[in-house]
């Protein structure tokens, strides 16, 4: 459980001559969260026929660096975050075959009883399939990283992999509300391969001095 509150967002929209435009922009609790403008191709004549679909279509999102301390009383499990976040997105392409990108980027993230000196992320929705990457770099020294493609076709070929080298699973307490304190270090090594309906994993993972406390 939790809320979200003093989330303020602002925006206009136009549609003529086939055109459609926006811009907006969005704060959480009295920071800027982000703003977004756009354009596309949408002819009002086509709108029964499919044929708007072929309409092209540039969006952009910017997300200026953002406190994090300012949502440790969103969710129980946050109340000890800090650090700070940016990052952007951008669409491209047409509404049948979208070009969707993202980048995330997180400093100085204290997560529960880990702290990462960096985490980011990337994803990309491209001809119908989704390419990902996440990692991160704890202060301590550990490491994680997380990758993959898959493709919105559940019997289409899967590829993901997980790595981690000497991490702190301090962070777990921040994700799941069973878990309180966690501690250990994680060292694994994981490739996904398959399909999303039939996934075949195979891997090692080792875990020393873990410790894990229940709610």
């Amino acid at each position: 459980p939790g809320v979200i509150d003093h989330f303020d967002l602002a925006g206009a929209l136009a549609w003529e001559n086939a055109r459609v435009k926006l811009s907006g922009k969005a704060s959480l609790r009295g920071a800027p969260l982000l703003t977004f403008r756009g354009v596309a191709a949408l002819d009002g004549r086509r709108l029964f026929d499919g044929g708007w679909r072929d309409g092209a279509v540039v969006v952009d999102v910017d997300a200026p660096r953002y406190a994090l301390t300012r949502l440790r009383n969103l969710q129980p499990r946050l109340h000890a975050i800090d650090g700070t976040v940016q990052g952007r997105a951008q669409l491209r392409g047409t509404f049948a075959d979208p070009d969707f990108r993202v980048t995330a980027e997180a400093r100085d993230v204290g997560l529960a009883q880990a702290r990462f000196s960096r985490l980011a992320a990337t994803a990309r929705l491209h001809e119908a399939r989704w390419a990902f990457e996440v990692t991160g770099a704890e202060a301590n020294g550990g490491e994680a990283r997380a990758a993959g493609e898959l493709a919105r076709d559940w019997d289409a070929p899967l590829r993901m992999s997980f790595e981690a080298r000497g991490l702190d699973v301090g962070f777990l307490g921040a994700l799941w509300a069973e878990i309180g304190d966690a501690g250990g270090r994680l060292d694994a090594h994981v490739e996904v391969s398959g399909s999303r309906a039939t996934p075949r994993p195979v891997g090692w993972a080792r875990l020393d001095g873990g410790i894990f406390a229940f709610r």
